[in-house]
């Protein structure tokens, strides 16, 4: 089963809604969604949710009051580094959609340690795990000018760092809530990141604007999560181009992902 016959990537990355048989007729038992991440030096964050599953003959209303029962704000959230295990609060938080997160003030990411992380919600149950890796040193950031009050940002590198993984996070004052993945910032061997914005389909930043970017670090396997994610984002703008292939993740037993970042956070004024 294709996860995007299952899912429809929102509630911050999933809103988990749709989930159908191929022959339209079979209902989808609803699968547990996880939205998931540990920063070195940072608390947890985890967004729960479940798919819905409905068939052709189904009748759904989407609005909002429908889709609070698709929210995980009963789950149990479990966190472990091999030496403690904390269970995480949920509480409400408007910077994310839906607006309802599992985290804690006992235990920070650090690079190098491996954390387990276990959900339960009702009959359902899922894990995954993820290692921080090293956090980015020596970054630096500048800006091009590409048109007229059109600007792409450049995050160097250190040298040393260009076997590894990286992306870029971004979060511009006074329009963003939430960090979000820069558009085709992904690089998997070199040391320069371009970076945009991609809000509304427009992909440059404006002078003026602050940006705090956050550019991380991650294992191969976020990075390919990543890498498809950003593909099905770029050629869903166009309707006549489908892309339809599984976006995998590393959660045991349900859909979505479990991350650990190494980060170097800065900001920069768009001039």
């Amino acid at each position: 089963m294709n996860i995007f016959k299952k899912l429809i990537i929102s509630l911050s990355i999933f809103l988990p809604f749709l989930s159908c048989s191929d022959d339209g007729t079979d209902e989808i038992e609803s699968e547990i969604v996880v939205e998931g991440w540990i920063d070195d030096g940072e608390f947890p964050i985890v967004i729960v949710s479940r798919t819905l599953p409905i068939n052709s003959n189904s009748r759904f209303s989407f609005e909002s009051d429908s889709l609070v029962e698709y929210v995980g704000k009963y789950a149990k959230v479990t966190i472990s580094d091999g030496e403690q295990s904390v269970v995480l609060t949920g509480k409400t938080n408007h910077d994310y959609f839906p607006p309802f997160i599992y985290t804690t003030g006992r235990m920070r990411g650090k690079a190098g340690k491996t954390y387990h992380l276990a959900v339960e919600w009702d009959e359902m149950r899922c894990e995954a795990d993820c290692t921080i890796p090293e956090s980015p040193n020596n970054v630096s950031l500048t800006t091009e000018r590409v048109e007229d009050n059109q600007y792409l940002i450049k995050a160097t590198l250190d040298p040393a760092e260009s076997d590894n993984y990286h992306a870029a996070f971004i979060l511009v004052d006074s329009m963003d809530t939430r960090r979000t993945l820069s558009r085709m910032s992904l690089v998997d061997y070199g040391n320069t990141l371009t970076i945009n914005h991609g809000l509304a389909g427009d992909k440059y930043f404006k002078a003026g604007q602050r940006v705090i970017v956050n550019v991380v670090s991650m294992d191969k396997g976020m990075y390919e999560f990543w890498k498809e994610y950003d593909k099905l984002s770029t050629f869903s703008r166009n309707p006549l181009f489908s892309y339809n292939r599984n976006l995998n993740g590393n959660i045991r037993g349900g859909m979505g992902y479990w991350a650990g970042y190494g980060v170097s956070k800065k900001g920069i004024v768009i001039k």
